[in-house]
């Protein structure tokens, strides 16, 4: 991941950090596509911006790329019967268009009946526990919502995503859920977007991912 090389290169002294721009630059200077060259700097503004545009200046690029889209981000969109299943598609299809992995996470395998259009669950909770996954869609549904908020492993689901800092999307009653997890959906936590549909929140949603990890909200002991 991206924060790794963030972590090393912030730990480097002034010159140490020099000697890598400079590695950079050298070994790019001599792609000869410009386009390779483009997107190599769009990958280093995930890392940082302070490796990123010093490289882009050294190889003569003025037109800053934008930063590298989370393409293979496992996303876990949770599920429970009652879904909001219309805001299920066309966020996971959103998703899937930037190259992210989605996969519907619910108490049991098959299909959910959902408002919209039924979806299908292809892992539970306990197959697949939040560590493995890179950022959270909660979408409303108030059968869902009831269902998640009266299921202790689905909770624990969601704290554990919360506490290491990975990006999630809230929609319509998923803030109650937020909440019964004891997470303030009001708080404007970093990297938490809480919206009315999918169609307001998925944007922001897919910018956090490209920052991999929230570490402004980390607490020592945890909040949750």
């Amino acid at each position: 991941h991206y924060n790794q090389a963030r972590l090393f290169f912030n730990s480097q002294t002034p010159a140490e950090q020099k000697h890598i721009i400079d590695a950079f630059a050298f070994e790019l200077g001599k792609v000869t596509v410009p386009a390779v060259r483009e997107r190599t700097v769009s990958m280093l503004r995930n890392v940082t911006d302070d490796l990123a545009i010093p490289v882009a200046k050294k190889l003569g690029i003025t037109q800053l790329p934008a930063p590298m889209p989370p393409a293979t981000d496992k996303v876990a969109i949770v599920c429970e019967d009652g879904v909001d299943g219309a805001a299920v598609r066309d966020v996971a299809e959103a998703l899937i268009a930037e190259g992210a992995v989605v996969r519907l996470v619910s108490s049991r395998l098959g299909e959910i009946a959902g408002s919209g259009c039924n979806v299908e669950a292809d892992t539970t909770y306990e197959a697949s526990p939040s560590v493995v996954f890179d950022a959270m869609v909660v979408p409303g549904g108030k059968a869902a919502a009831d269902a998640l908020m009266s299921n202790g492993e689905a909770l624990g689901f969601i704290r554990n995503l919360f506490r290491h800092c990975k990006p999630m999307l809230v929609l319509g009653e998923g803030a109650q859920v937020l909440s019964k997890a004891g997470i303030d959906p009001n708080a404007s936590f970093p990297g938490v977007h809480v919206a009315a549909k999918g169609s307001d929140g998925t944007a922001d949603l897919i910018a956090s991912m490209i920052m991999h990890r929230h570490f402004e909200r980390e607490t020592d002991p945890p909040m949750v």
